[in-house]
């Protein structure tokens, strides 16, 4: 699983939309295509790479189902354990169809599923980098603070500028409103805006209902110029907030590039460490969160910065570094790449592909549970080092 690619994951570290009864028609009759929605609206599938095959991949969205078992893969023993519970839905992480399939068999997961009238949807790097995807889950296991994605800038795609003018009146119900969509982030602030009080001009005319002044007569206002910072993701969310309480009936705004920033590429997430660590007492704490052994590099010094992308996730150990990380935790490491790390003094951590993913499979089964109450969501651990049989 190899991570690369030029398609825009910076699309994934957005805000996601609410997902309470996303896709929902009743309490208790779900279709496959109201789990689609549902994660869709967490992690929207159109942001995956562009190598990647993700969504619905057996069955049809028009399938009733009676419920969902979660799985990093879908394996043979997933699906008998599906059948068995009697949940015909299976949503994993890895994709039951990846490589073209020359032929379908009723020994093949896919196949298997098909007989079976099990739907399959996976959610696979669209879930990767979602803002509570799978990196987030891995940076919340190792108690990380201040959790934020990390990546290069796209120099070619800048932040913009939001400038709305309104009534003093009601200048700060606006303040919030775009706030809380999402205006007004910069780093570790939110709420940032320039405010600035000046006189408003319009005339009305047929047709027009005025908040202030009659229709055919020229009106003056004592008005605010708001303007806030703003991710080009969040804009429609933050326009469709003021809108929401802003008096005019045509509220006059702008949207102005504003190269100060630009937006970022998601290679994973970053964070603090509530106290600063070495080495291995990182790589201690990190096998204990994820229930695996942890290999590093042993750098000597102290961490406190720590960048985190699961599975093969060892090319953004350069990204990683210079986003300030002293210590990098990935799935999978290449020995040229202990070796850049160790000539950079950089803790590059190998915890296992398994290990750093299925570590978020307990948190998108109680997304799925929020989103579609009512519906029974199991969890099953495809590990391929655990032996189910007799």
């Amino acid at each position: 699983e190899r991570r690369g690619g030029n398609l825009r994951r910076d699309l994934l570290y957005r805000a996601p939309r609410m997902l309470q009864g996303a896709g929902k028609e009743k309490s208790m009759n779900y279709t496959a295509g109201n789990v689609y929605k549902a994660i869709d609206a967490l992690a929207p599938f159109g942001g995956c790479m562009e190598w990647d095959n993700v969504g619905l991949l057996v069955g049809t969205p028009e399938a009733a189902v009676s419920g969902v078992l979660v799985t990093l893969d879908v394996t043979p023993q997933a699906v008998e354990t599906a059948r068995q519970r009697g949940l015909n839905c299976i949503v994993s992480h890895h994709p039951v169809i990846f490589h073209p399939l020359g032929r379908i068999s009723t020994q093949d997961a896919a196949g298997l599923c098909l007989v079976n009238g099990i739907s399959v949807i996976s959610a696979h790097t669209n879930y990767d980098f979602a803002p509570q995807g799978v990196n987030y889950a891995l940076a919340s296991a190792l108690e990380l603070q201040n959790i934020r994605p990390f990546g290069p800038e796209n120099k070619k795609e800048p932040w913009v500028s939001l400038i709305v003018f309104v009534p003093v009146t009601h200048a700060e119900a606006v303040y919030r409103a775009m706030s809380e969509a999402g205006a007004g982030r910069l780093g570790n602030y939110s709420g940032c805006a320039y405010m600035n009080e000046g006189e408003g001009r319009f005339l009305p005319k047929a047709g027009a209902k005025p908040f202030l002044g009659s229709v055919g007569t020229p009106e003056t206002a004592a008005e605010i110029r708001l303007e806030m910072l703003c991710d080009p993701d969040r804009v429609a969310a933050v326009l469709a907030a003021m809108r929401a309480v802003h008096p005019y009936e045509e509220p006059a705004y702008s949207i102005l590039p504003n190269h100060a920033l630009h937006r970022r590429e998601c290679c994973g997430m970053l964070g603090e460490l509530p106290t600063m660590l070495s080495p291995e007492e990182l790589a201690a704490a990190a096998g204990r969160a994820l229930g695996t052994h942890v290999q590093y590099v042993p750098t000597g010094h102290r961490i406190k910065t720590v960048a985190v992308c699961g599975g093969a996730g060892s090319d953004f150990m350069a990204d990683a570094a210079a986003a300030g990380a002293e210590a990098f935790l990935t799935g999978e490491v290449k020995h040229h790449e202990w070796l850049m790390a160790a000539g950079q003094r950089l803790c590059l951590m190998a915890a296992g592909h398994h290990a750093t993913e299925h570590i978020a499979m307990p948190q998108l089964a109680e997304q799925l549970q929020a989103a579609l109450p009512g519906l029974t969501v199991a969890l099953y651990n495809s590990d391929p080092t655990r032996w189910d049989g007799d």
